[in-house]
């Protein structure tokens, strides 16, 4: 799972050494929807704050742009696509 997360491939990319990217797939699907990934990141977070203390006076968020992977509406002009070459169309487009 962690390789396919964070390695950002399709789950049938991963390696077939891991097993069926399937069942791993199901078992992932799984284990989100019981939130078991939010329990280990609880817990882990509780772990470092027992030992290092964490500053929730500061905190800072990344601007970074970054585009979505499903897409979404765009909000641009779309080409023309009547099926004319770019010789057959007018002068003005």
């Amino acid at each position: 799972m962690l390789y396919v997360l964070w390695g950002g491939i399709p789950w049938p990319a991963m390696p077939k050494e891991f097993g069926p990217w399937q069942t791993v797939y199901d078992r992932f699907s799984e284990w989100r929807r019981a939130g078991v990934f939010e329990d280990v990141f609880r817990r882990c977070l509780h772990l470092y704050e027992a030992k290092h203390g964490i500053a929730f006076d500061w905190q800072a968020a990344d601007g970074t742009y970054v585009r979505s992977p499903l897409g979404g509406k765009r909000q641009r002009p779309q080409p023309d696509r009547s099926g004319q070459t770019r010789d057959e169309r007018s002068p003005s487009g």
